[in-house]
C-alpha cells in the first residue's frame, strides 16, 4: 500500500520474541547484537510489498529508510543522499549499488558505504568532498511475509 507520495505505508509495531523462525538477513555493523536490534523493532511490512531490484521508500520514525530486495536478501538503508539530501529511493539498484537521481553519488546498500561520489558532476564533487558520509544501516529480519526493521 503506498500513499499519495509513493511512500510505503506500513503498519508500526514492537517486536516481540522473534523466535527461531526468523531469518536474519542483514546485521548492524557495530557492538549491538542482531537479536537486540530486532527485538527493538518498530516497522514491519510484507515481503510481497518488495519487488526484486526496486527500491522502496518507508518511514520509521520519522525518517525515511529505503528497503529493497536483492536476491533472497532484504537491506535497508537511510534514504536520504549525504550529498544534497536527495531520496535515494527514486535512484536507480544495480545489484547492491543505489544511485542518487540527482548527481549520481553511489552506495553500497550492504554497508551503507559510499562507493562514488557525485559522479555526475566530478568538480562539484571535489568541493563537496567535506559532505561525504556513508548512509545509516538498519537492522532487517525476515519470516515468512514479515519483514521486521529496527533502528540504525
Amino acid at each position: 500500500m503506498h500513499d499519495n507520495n509513493g511512500v510505503a505505508t506500513v503498519s508500526s509495531a514492537e517486536a516481540t520474541d522473534p523466535g527461531p523462525q526468523w531469518m536474519v538477513h542483514r546485521i548492524m555493523i557495530d557492538s549491538r547484537s542482531i537479536s537486540e536490534d530486532i527485538l527493538m523493532a518498530k516497522l514491519t511490512l510484507k515481503t510481497s510489498e518488495l519487488r526484486e531490484g526496486q527500491p522502496t521508500r518507508v518511514d520509521l520514525e520519522g525518517k525515511g529508510v529505503l528497503v529493497a530486495r536483492v536476491g533472497q536478501a532484504i537491506y535497508a538503508i537511510g534514504d536520504r543522499c549525504t550529498h544534497l539530501g536527495c531520496s535515494l529511493s527514486k535512484g536507480t539498484l544495480e545489484a547492491t549499488i543505489i544511485t542518487c537521481p540527482c548527481h549520481g553519488s553511489k552506495f553500497d546498500i550492504t554497508t551503507g558505504k559510499v562507493v562514488a561520489w557525485v559522479d555526475k558532476h566530478p568538480i562539484l564533487g571535489g568541493l563537496t568532498s567535506f559532505m561525504k558520509r556513508d548512509v545509516p544501516v538498519y537492522a532487517v529480519a525476515v519470516a515468512g511475509d514479515e519483514v521486521r526493521i529496527g533502528p540504525e
